[in-house]
């Protein structure tokens, strides 16, 4: 594998033993010269990633495109070919966890712009366009230094070109006021903003302390978690959230949550794989090995359509990109649903009729589980926005 130079003397410096090969029959590492060349730390990672037994690129193949193969091999002691499942789940989670930072963040560190300095920046911006265009209107018509003939005709041309500028400019600062104002009256507690928690306080609550005066004086009972969703709101609207901004907080807050929710779910996917098999031919260990690797596999998914959305994105909000996003998403979907399927078979080696019910069963109990964790992370991540 390695053209590196070797060492003359057959003590290896990893363990202390005596090397009888290339590599040290102890502990496995290469007997090379501790100090290489400066190109070596480039070709030595060139040979990690692309060379043809390198572990990691097989893992990901088999974890990919062999359901079940991974696990059968582990538990099989065939474990030196392939990252070990514990290493495997901690990478993709790093991975999975970081990538959104890089793809999707769509705010600096530092406090967003609320709905009114967003209102001021561009109700001065439009101030300035009106008076630009005044100076310059009041320009046309009027002798310039002594300008005549032709050479007036085209300075008058040239200013009439950098007004049509200006209307163009001012056309879609006043359009995104217009939108600003109109997205943030889905907020306005003067309107309906409660309809976010189920239309139980009254419309016209405009701050928190009216909503406890309502709370308190009201002939009616608020129910707790619309008194809580309702607060939250008014919360981010006194803020000068947006609709459009908690939407896309949500969102983010919602796509970096995703791996702890898989973390947390794990223990419970494995429980439900130890009561539906035998307790005498597999331990919980054998479930915990399964649970590992179909969620890598799920982890693996999640990072690959991160790059679709995020490319989705880059090329714009057209029909045509929306529609393969959504079908790219659900023929993942469906993957994963055949994957489970597929990798229950083949770890268990059960009777068709008996891996297929029972697969079935374990699918529909654990996607209305991860439906209502997934459910209960977008409340958190609607709570959590500060």
């Amino acid at each position: 594998m390695s053209g590196h130079k070797l060492r003359n003397e057959k003590t290896c410096l990893n363990c202390g033993h005596t090397v009888t090969a290339h590599f040290c029959s102890h502990c496995g590492q290469e007997n090379i010269e501790p100090r290489q060349p400066f190109y070596y730390l480039f070709t030595h990672f060139f040979e990690d990633l692309t060379h043809y037994d390198s572990k990691f690129w097989k893992t990901m193949k088999f974890l990919l495109f062999r359901p079940g193969r991974l696990t059968r091999e582990f538990l099989a002691g065939r474990r030196m070919r392939y990252v070990p499942p514990v290493r495997l789940y901690i990478f993709l989670n790093f991975v999975t966890f970081l990538l959104p930072v890089f793809l999707f963040s769509t705010h600096s560190a530092s406090k967003p712009q609320t709905f009114k300095e967003k209102e001021l920046e561009l109700v001065t911006g439009i101030e300035s366009l009106k008076k630009a265009k005044d100076s310059l209107g009041s320009l046309i018509g009027k002798p310039i230094g002594g300008l005549t003939g032709e050479a007036k005709a085209a300075y008058e041309e040239r200013l009439r070109e950098e007004l049509e500028e200006l209307d163009e400019d001012l056309a879609d600062e006043t359009r995104d006021l217009n939108e600003l104002r109109a997205d943030s009256t889905s907020l306005d507690p003067s309107g309906s903003v409660i309809n976010i928690g189920g239309g139980a306080v009254p419309k016209g609550v405009r701050t928190l302390a009216q909503l406890d005066s309502v709370k308190k004086t009201s002939g009616e009972e608020i129910d707790k978690v619309d008194y809580l969703l309702a607060k939250k709101h008014i919360e981010l609207w006194e803020k000068g959230y947006t609709k459009k901004q908690i939407i896309e907080r949500v969102g983010e807050a919602f796509i970096h949550n995703i791996p702890k929710a898989l973390f947390l779910y794990m223990p419970l996917f494995a429980f439900f794989l130890w009561l539906f098999h035998s307790k005498r031919k597999w331990w919980f260990f054998d479930h915990g090995v399964f649970t590992l690797h179909y969620f890598c596999f799920l982890l693996l998914l999640v990072t690959l359509l991160y790059f679709v959305l995020f490319f989705g994105g880059l090329a714009g909000e057209h029909a045509l990109v929306k529609t393969i996003e959504v079908s790219i998403i659900m023929a993942a979907s469906g993957y994963s649903f055949f994957y489970f399927f597929r990798a229950h078979s083949r770890v268990y080696g059960e009777r068709k009729r008996v891996s297929r019910l029972k697969s079935f069963a374990l699918f529909i109990i654990n996607i209305a589980l991860i439906l209502s964790f997934l459910l209960g992370l977008v409340v958190y991540s609607f709570f959590t926005l500060h």
